[in-house]
């Protein structure tokens, strides 16, 4: 047995730390796949089947292009993947004739490719990162002092883990990218609703009404959306809308913020067209 030097085990700590961080993320990954295949089984002995996930970072426009889908197709929304029972605001539909149904997930890719299930379909929402940034903190930190940097630091900083919080905005998006996971850009389907989801849908081999797909995106508008939730007061749902506008992040955010985070994201914003 080799002995080692008092005052050299020091060295050791560094490696000792990365396997028990590694070990734990393993764990979470582990759990958080059980919960995710758990739920979808549950709604599949419900009666359903042909489960689609959207994913994506949040504040990426997930929930719209959620509940789009799942008006287009005329099936449920059940909200977030891997919570049953759950009151996220993308869940609607439950009377909707479809056996299909819908998921959102924020969950990385490593717990997707866990959860192993053949009949999943996933489709991917990406969003500028800097307007990403600007509803983030407004959203995750509530505009407290320093929320616009606290956002910037956690969309920048990669600690390998199976969450969302726990990846830089580059490092979960590139995964799904490397996946061939049919994506749309959210400023795309902004500008011509109609056109690039039914372009989305086609590269994901979803069929569909082109007359329903037309009377979800009247229906799922931000206006009327809006309308819907201040009629039923619910605050929740209304602090979840803000206005959704491209570019936003040249008013909302610090320029020293805008740069920091331009820098440390480049390559991926530039695959993706957000950077020249």
């Amino acid at each position: 047995m080799k002995i080692i030097p008092v005052g050299s085990s020091n060295k050791l700590l560094p490696t000792m730390k990365n396997i028990y961080f590694a070990a734990r993320t393993f764990r979470k990954i582990r759990k958080k796949t059980r919960f995710i295949a758990d739920h979808i089984s549950q709604i599949e002995k419900d009666g359903f089947d042909e489960p689609i996930v959207v994913v994506g970072y949040p504040k990426s426009g997930n929930t719209w292009l959620t509940r789009l889908i799942a008006d287009t197709l005329n099936c449920p929304s059940k909200g977030y993947a891997g919570i049953p029972c759950n009151h996220d605001i993308a869940v609607e539909g439950d009377d909707r004739a479809s056996n299909r149904f819908l998921l959102k997930s924020h969950h990385v890719r490593a717990s997707w490719d866990r959860v192993r299930n053949p009949r999943v379909k996933m489709i991917s929402i990406v969003r500028d990162p800097r307007d990403v940034a600007a509803s983030g903190a407004h959203y995750h930190f509530h505009n407290q002092p320093g929320a616009a940097a606290d956002m910037v630091s956690l969309m920048t900083t990669e600690r390998h883990g199976h969450y969302w919080n726990r990846r830089s905005w580059a490092g979960y998006v590139d995964d799904f990218l490397a996946a061939g996971i049919p994506l749309i850009r959210y400023e795309d389907l902004l500008a011509d609703t109609e056109a690039s989801l039914a372009r989305l849908l086609t590269d994901a081999g979803l069929d569909f009404d082109p007359g329903r797909l037309a009377k979800a995106v009247e229906n799922q508008s931000f206006d009327k959306a809006r309308a819907r939730y201040f009629e039923a007061g619910n605050a929740d749902r209304i602090r979840h809308m803000r206005s959704g506008r491209v570019g936003s992040h040249a008013e909302e955010l610090p320029p020293q913020e805008v740069s920091r985070l331009s820098r440390a994201l480049a390559p991926t914003m530039v695959d993706l067209g957000y950077l020249r």
